[in-house]
């Protein structure tokens, strides 16, 4: 190990060649352990415990991205029953993975090491390593990464046994400069002695070491440095942003993912900029008032639930408006038979409509252009979707595929499936009006159109001119349907089985957090097992698919939103 030197020339700022990747090649290793294997969580000892702000506490306040593991919340029987769900896709991929042994996918990567620098993860990382790890990239800068300037970022880790961690950093040094041209040198800085790479080329001069009971892995020593003086004083985990943005995902996460309004905004101003985005304004995020954006990744008994989070200064009317017209007591699945296989659900197609409008003129779009397909839409059918159809939308509206043997889909594709869509309207009678200048519209265009029902429903079934379906729509008293089918239609408001009745579907539906207000639901055993019917090679799918179903719903209050997606997993 060689004596701290002072480097008088000035560096390059990019080296290359086999020495840059021996380097990384045993530095990464640690990182790897993080993005690769489950497997090492597993013979992490459970009466270590871990702390929630582990990572976070030792990361600089103005830190922009934070990537953290919990390992020890993997380490359950959920997580080994998950693992042991993906043996037969990972099969498929000639992957080999052992679902109750997963800490057996290190041998590959432990050889690679222990060829380049005579070191392994399981030997020489496992032993000492803590469960949580992170990495976070400090003062996000987009023009000075575009310019090839080397980021800040830091690598943590906790450290359960201190003199293993020791003789690995000093196993580290040895290897780095036996195989490699440079010199590591010693830096103390806040009571820890810490290591820089020596190297003529700027974007090697990584920095590492211990600090108390934390391993560091810095871009540089500056960088490392100011992860040090974070530790022992003011960090991230003290910003008032960075508190706000993850206190609504789960306590019992295995990642974590933050980002901070002010590199979000940056991130947008720079894609202006670039002019690679023709038309993206970024005052629109600027004016969302990003505060922070919070992600989680958690395995939970039904599979693997994210989290998605966003916190703002505050809504506009506008978005209030929207949101408060969200609610968990939905209609339309009382409608859609029980055989629905995707289905997506909101409220106030109106508001929705109106939001996207103003983000069209944002973004630079020309309202010119956007009357004037409206007007030749008027031309056609007899109304003025923007103007007379769209104000009247402010109930629930789904879309939904569902099973059937009827209609356009089942016909040129072989397979029963149907596509259903439901709109509320708040005026029959002005919706009967426009259903009617619509089948105007579509006879003027040689289209055949058959008109059907009672006092319930009126179905009008359209078929080109030589007598093929093409679809169906109708108007009931608080809707109005579409379908490719008027026989879709009619099952529709027949009182038959439907998906609100259906085991599956409330059994997602609990699994989410109380007062969840769906957004979309998939039966995927369901849908695969109807497009079998149009493509053999599905079965190869289902076979090895142990994801049986997915849903994403959402939560708010006054300044966050937070969607959750689960993906629910077969298997023991």
């Amino acid at each position: 190990m060689t004596e701290q030197t002072q480097v008088t020339n000035q560096p390059q700022k990019s080296g290359g060649g086999s020495n840059r990747m021996l380097i990384i090649g045993g530095l990464v290793g640690l990182a790897v352990v993080a993005i690769l294997v489950i497997g090492a969580i597993f013979l992490l000892p459970r009466l270590f415990g871990s702390d929630e702000n582990a990572i976070a506490s030792v990361m600089p306040p103005e830190t922009s991205i934070l990537v953290e593991l919990n390992a020890l919340n993997l380490a359950s029987e959920d997580a080994s029953r998950v693992a042991r769900a993906f043996e037969d896709a990972f099969d498929a991929a000639d992957v080999e993975f052992d679902g109750d042994d997963p800490a057996s996918a290190l041998e590959e990567l432990d050889d690679q090491l222990d060829e380049e620098i005579g070191m392994t993860i399981t030997d020489d990382i496992l032993p000492w390593i803590g469960p949580n790890l992170g990495i976070g990239l400090v003062e996000l800068d987009a023009e000075a990464l575009d310019g090839n300037e080397v980021p800040k970022i830091v690598f943590a880790a906790t450290i359960r046994d201190t003199e293993l961690a020791d003789n690995f950093i000093e196993d580290l040094i040895d290897a780095i400069e036996d195989e490699s041209d440079n010199r590591v040198d010693e830096v103390e800085h806040g009571g820890a002695l810490v290591f820089e790479i020596d190297s003529d080329f700027e974007d090697e001069q990584f920095a590492f070491g211990r600090s108390q009971e934390i391993f560091f892995i810095a871009s540089n020593i500056d960088t490392l440095e100011e992860a040090i003086d974070a530790q022992n004083g003011d960090n991230l985990a003290d910003v008032a942003e960075y508190q706000d943005t993850i206190a609504d995902l789960p306590g019992d996460r295995a990642v974590t993912f933050y980002m901070s309004g002010e590199s979000i905004q940056d991130l947008a101003k720079a894609a202006e900029d670039s002019n690679e985005f023709e038309g993206f304004d970024s005052d629109i995020i600027e004016d969302l008032g990003f505060i922070g954006l919070g992600m989680a990744a958690t395995v939970v008994p039904e599979g693997i639930r994210f989290d998605f989070v966003g916190n703002y200064e505050s809504l506009t009317e506008e978005q209030q408006e929207m949101l408060d017209a969200q609610t968990d007591d939905i209609q339309t699945p009382e409608f859609l038979p029980e055989s629905t296989f995707v289905f997506l659900v909101g409220q106030r197609l109106d508001l929705a409509w109106q939001t996207g409008l103003d983000s069209l003129e944002a973004s630079g779009v020309s309202e010119d252009d956007f009357d004037e397909a409206m007007d030749a839409f008027d031309d056609m059918f007899g109304f003025n979707p923007s103007d007379d159809l769209i104000p009247l939308l402010n109930g629930e509206y789904s879309l939904a595929v569902v099973d059937s043997d009827e209609g356009l889909i089942a016909e040129e594709f072989e397979t029963d499936l149907g596509v259903v869509i439901m709109m509320g309207a708040s005026d029959n009678e002005a919706m009967v009006e426009l259903a009617e200048d619509f089948t105007d519209g579509l006879e003027d265009q040689d289209l055949n159109v058959d008109d059907s029902g009672d006092d319930e429903l009126t179905i009008y079934e359209v078929e080109d001119p030589n007598g093929e379906m093409i679809g169906a729509y109708g108007v009931s008293e608080d809707y109005l349907v579409a379908a490719t089918s008027g026989e879709t239609l009619e099952n529709l408001f027949a009182g038959e089985a439907n998906l609100a009745d259906s085991d599956k579907f409330q059994n997602v539906w609990d699994a989410f957090p109380r007062g969840t207000v769906p957004v979309m639901y998939m039966d995927i055993d369901g849908l695969l097992a109807a497009l079998e019917d149009a493509d053999s090679s599905v079965e190869d799918v289902m076979d090895v698919n142990p994801v049986y179903a997915f849903a994403m719903g959402t939560n708010y209050d006054d300044t966050t939103t937070q969607s959750t997606m689960i993906f629910f997993i077969a298997g023991e």
